[in-house]
């Protein structure tokens, strides 16, 4: 399949885009025949099970491959349940609570072989900023949002600076941009988040392009006056294979000292990075909203492991 598959909208915090859909729930363009009807907004853990037990009829090898793909993934749970309900549904912990419950209730139950690749048991969910080397950051629990289980197979990734308008990889979107030039602080900003994020893999590196080829950035960004309450936005497209082949990200231009730790942030989830929830026990630039200030000229250590270990080093 070269189509895109799915494709996202973020802002810091919020989940802006139009359309969402479940890894498992595409594959071979599957529909439930059965919908219940409920109303728009809250649902009960009645009528989740409900609609939990009907697509386990219809067919249960893409429900138990949705549960070990996007256990943790409100998005993806709610286009399960609005896929299966004909309704719009908020996700809330307390529905993400219950649909993982029966996730793992089932996940139980199913015989290994038929689970597909064989899962780690050495995963530890790390909620310190003082790990080892060898513990495992479990990312499903880790991220409340924004983690896809997605990230680029290139060994150079190419980024650019939109001087006119930006247009998003997968809707097309236009966004007019403000234009900054190589001597700006802006640009020199940007210049270096991505530096950072390059001195922080070995196998990944940023280049910026100078190709003059629209076609040719595989992450383009750009600066704008206002985001509507947000710092900052980003759309991502991936391919069946879950690598990304596109992305753009639109920053607030007058944002101060929050201007480097807002780049650096919408770059870690083009990644493939999510957001991690306002804590004290840890450090990093992708915690929304932001608990510190970017200054350094190094990324902060949980930073650089998370990218490590998504990234396979």
């Amino acid at each position: 399949m070269s189509e895109p598959m799915k494709s996202s909208m973020f802002t810091g915090s919020n989940l802006l885009i139009k359309f969402v859909t479940a890894a498992a729930l595409v594959s071979g363009a599957v529909a439930y025949t059965a919908y219940f009807l409920i109303g728009d907004g809250n649902i009960s853990s009645d009528d989740i099970n409900k609609i939990f037990d009907k697509a386990l009829e219809e067919d249960r090898e893409i429900v138990t491959t949705l549960c070990e793909e996007n256990l943790n993934e409100s998005a993806a749970v709610q286009a399960f349940l609005e896929n299966n309900s004909d309704s719009n549904i908020t996700v809330n912990n307390d529905v993400l609570d219950t649909f993982k419950n029966r996730c793992n209730d089932l996940l139980a139950t199913t015989p290994s072989s038929s689970l597909g690749a064989t899962s780690t048991s050495s995963s530890t969910t790390v909620s310190s900023n003082e790990t080892t080397s060898d513990e495992v950051i479990d990312f499903d629990e880790l991220f409340y949002e924004e983690y896809f289980n997605v990230k680029w197979y290139w060994d150079v990734i190419y980024w650019d600076i939109a001087t006119d308008e930006i247009v998003t990889p997968y809707y097309q979107e236009i966004f007019p941009v403000i234009y900054i030039d190589e001597d700006s602080k802006e640009y020199q900003i940007i210049t270096k988040a991505f530096q950072l994020w390059d001195d922080a893999l070995d196998t990944v590196s940023f280049e910026k392009d100078d190709s003059g080829s629209p076609n040719a950035q595989q992450i383009t960004i750009g600066l704008v006056n206002d985001i509507q309450d947000e710092n900052g936005l980003f759309e991502i497209e991936w391919d069946e294979g879950a690598e990304i082949i596109k992305a753009s990200i639109i920053i607030e231009k007058d944002l101060d000292e929050y201007f480097l730790t807002a780049v650096l942030h919408e770059i870690g989830n083009v990644l493939g990075l999510g957001d991690i929830r306002t804590r004290g026990d840890l450090q990093s630039i992708m915690e929304d909203p932001y608990d510190e200030i970017f200054k350094d000229d190094k990324l902060w250590e949980f930073d650089i492991k998370m990218i490590k270990q998504l990234y396979g080093e």
